[in-house]
């Protein structure tokens, strides 16, 4: 069988072993967790670029549903000042249509009072 030193010395190598086993196993962990933290840390890293990126895009779409408001709010105001202008035309008779046909209803009015004057001076000259 073995011999007292024999078993002194495999016991040793055993606990050279299992300690060799144990570093290794100890390092591998570390390494690993060092590793994992790294992955997480780059993760949120990530995440939080990601919800910068999404934040500042959010602000340029509200910026630019704002402008679109503004221009589509300036253009209706323009609109409606150009409308409200041609309504005070057409009422006052600024609107060279409706001078037109002022002039025109005036000129026939005219005409029609001289035919009536002539027809009455006409009637006139032929009773008597």
């Amino acid at each position: 069988m073995f011999t007292g030193y024999q078993v002194v010395l495999l016991a040793l190598q055993f606990i050279g072993t299992i300690v060799a086993v144990w570093s290794v196993v100890s390092m591998t962990q570390r390494s690993m967790k060092a590793e994992l933290q790294s992955a997480i840390d780059d993760v949120k890293k990530g995440h939080e670029k990601s919800l910068d990126e999404a934040r500042v895009q959010s602000t340029r779409v509200n910026d630019s549903l704002h402008t679109i408001g503004l221009q589509i709010n300036t253009i209706l105001e323009g609109d409606v000042r150009e409308l409200q202008a041609r309504v005070q035309r057409l009422e006052s008779g600024q609107d060279e249509w409706t001078k037109t046909l002022r002039q025109r209803t005036h000129d026939l009015a005219e005409f029609v009072n001289a035919l009536k004057l002539d027809v009455e001076l006409m009637k006139k000259g032929i009773s008597r």
